[in-house]
């Protein structure tokens, strides 16, 4: 079976029953699984960053200037 998604893959490794095909379910789901905290990570620090910035840019976060000597 083809599976799309992290679930569909460990629903895959835990009702195999080819001891021959269990170690590559097993790891396909393990590396779905990794994928998807990867993403969920990278997503969650973009949207930091793009409320970081937006507080930059609001009026709530008066803008740097520059001292002369």
């Amino acid at each position: 079976m083809l599976a799309t998604n992290w679930q569909e893959l460990y629903e895959d490794a835990i009702f195999e029953i080819n001891p021959d095909r269990l170690t590559s379910c097993i790891e396909e789901a393990e590396q779905a699984i990794a994928q998807r905290v990867l993403t969920k990570e990278v997503l969650q620090k973009a949207v930091e960053s793009y409320k970081a910035w937006s507080v930059y840019k609001s009026d709530e976060f008066p803008p740097i200037t520059p001292k002369n000597p």
